[in-house]
């Protein structure tokens, strides 16, 4: 298989069978402490080599002053050095053997030409001894299934997902692990942080993970592409079976400055790379808000094998707000065919029409509110062109049913129909019960229509890239019709 050699070669960055860590102190104040600790918590079974000038004994290991002194080849060196370090050390991981390293020092292309002429010089050392580079100013990695973190900032462990995420910074590999931790967020497979990209940047890890069977979904965070087109071929491949979420950073003229002095990024024209984006099939977010709730629905759900939503809300203002939000995306309402009327009609009172979307205020006086979200859901479930359904409750105690119940009797029996939930008002603490209540069984929730409409977009995006050619122009024929 052509992807088996190219994952072989980034494997050691997620589940290397041994590790040593240069930076760590015997005080155990240092950012190489962090890492260890990290290593420790996720439950890591390989060996630590903590690397220390003195030797001697680091957190409970047996330190060494230099990688060529270790008595084996580690299968990964993770520097958390200072700048001026850095060469030196990767030289002597050369002359060890060892041919994977993280640096997480910045200063280099990130920070003017004395910088640019180091990295140069770093990526020098890597190449002539054979070593993939991570970095530098990489934050790390993390593999939730294999038990392995090499983050240089304090991490919760993690409920392994089916989600990777590449990113060219370190929040992901840091500052948001700790809502991926929580139950409504996307589970995590893997988090690789690229930072200026001296060597391993997005292509190499599209390539590491697309045979990746951890991994059903792709984020990426980056702030400029070296090779453009060739990341385009891998993505536009990738995506028909991996759906791909991409946030571009520096799209302005001051974002494009603030890139070059984070990761040393020349961010090209946004508004070129968007349209070749789109025809590969890369799902394209606007915020990190916007790429985690793709994420989120796209990890949960199956792809839409269409465009058209059936929108069933307990209140009329979440008729109308999802209807100029769904609209403005790009996603359509179908009307309701006569079977699916008949099916709502002994749920509500004569004088009230039955429409998409859907106020089903009515049916809940008459027979619970429940009922009425199971009545009107299985019907519109039912419908061929109705593709995604959301359903939008509110926290107040009226509004209060068994939504796990209803909701998961629905995906059990629709289970090629991506279902959204959506509920309104409710404080944190009880939205967070309720949305871990339904993702538990593969329901996204959300707590604002704006990301449930965005997660509805997403789904559709996928699968418009997944199902092309196989049924969604019977789909667009469906659209079509609906409009006349």
């Amino acid at each position: 298989m052509e992807g088996a050699p190219k994952r072989k070669k980034l494997e050691p960055f997620f589940n290397p069978k041994s590790a040593c860590v240069a930076g760590a102190s015997k005080s155990g104040w240092k950012l190489g402490n962090v890492v260890i600790r990290n290593i420790q918590n996720f439950g890591y079974p390989g060996k630590i080599f903590p690397i220390h000038p003195e030797g001697g004994e680091v957190m409970g290991y047996k330190a060494y002053p230099s990688p060529l002194q270790i008595e084996e080849h580690p299968d990964l060196a993770i520097a958390v050095i200072p700048r001026e370090s850095v060469l030196e050390f990767a030289r002597e991981c050369g002359e060890a053997k060892i041919k994977n390293l993280v640096v997480s020092a910045a200063g280099f292309s990130d920070c003017g030409q004395e910088g640019s002429r180091l990295e140069a010089e770093l990526t020098k050392t890597a190449r002539r001894f054979g070593i993939r580079l991570l970095g530098p100013n990489s934050v790390g990695t993390i593999n939730t299934h294999g038990h392995f973190a090499s983050s240089l900032l304090t991490l919760d462990t993690l409920p392994a997902g089916n989600v990777s995420i590449i990113a060219q910074t370190g929040l992901f590999s840091a500052g948001y692990e700790r809502m991926f931790a929580s139950l409504n967020s996307p589970k995590i497979s893997k988090v690789a942080s690229l930072g200026n990209k001296a060597d391993i940047d997005e292509i190499a890890m599209l390539e590491y993970l697309e045979d990746d069977e951890t991994t059903s979904v792709i984020g990426i965070y980056t702030e400029g592409l070296k090779d453009g087109r060739k990341f385009l071929e891998i993505a536009k491949r990738l995506a028909k079976k991996k759906p791909i979420v991409l946030l571009k950073g520096g799209r302005s003229e001051k974002g494009a400055a603030s890139a070059l002095g984070h990761t040393g990024s020349l961010a090209g024209s946004f508004n070129v790379l968007s349209g070749a984006l789109k025809q590969a099939g890369v799902i394209q977010a606007n915020s990190i808000d916007e790429l985690i709730s793709s994420l989120k629905a796209l990890s949960l759900c199956p792809a839409a094998r269409g465009s058209g939503v059936g929108v069933v809300s307990v209140t009329g203002a979440g008729c109308v707000l999802s209807a100029d939000r769904l609209s403005e995306s790009g996603l359509f309402l179908p009307g309701l065919t006569h079977d699916t009327e008949q099916r709502i009609k002994r749920l509500i009172p004569p004088y009230f029409t039955v429409s998409n979307p859907a106020d089903i205020w009515a049916a809940v006086e008459k027979g619970g509110i429940g009922e009425a979200f199971k009545v009107y859901l299985e019907a519109f479930a039912s419908q061929d062109n109705i593709h995604i359904l959301i359903a939008i409750t509110t926290y107040v105690s009226e509004s209060r049913f068994d939504a796990e119940n209803v909701f998961g009797h629905l995906r059990s029996s629709y289970p090629h129909k991506p279902l959204i939930a959506c509920v309104l008002g409710g404080n944190p603490e009880e939205i967070q019960k309720w949305a871990s209540s339904l993702e538990t069984i593969g329901i996204p929730a959300y707590c604002s229509i704006e990301g449930a409409a965005w997660a509805a977009k997403s789904l559709s995006l996928a699968g418009n890239v997944m199902f092309k050619g196989i049924d969604c122009r019977a789909d667009w024929i469906l659209q079509a019709q609906s409009r006349c």
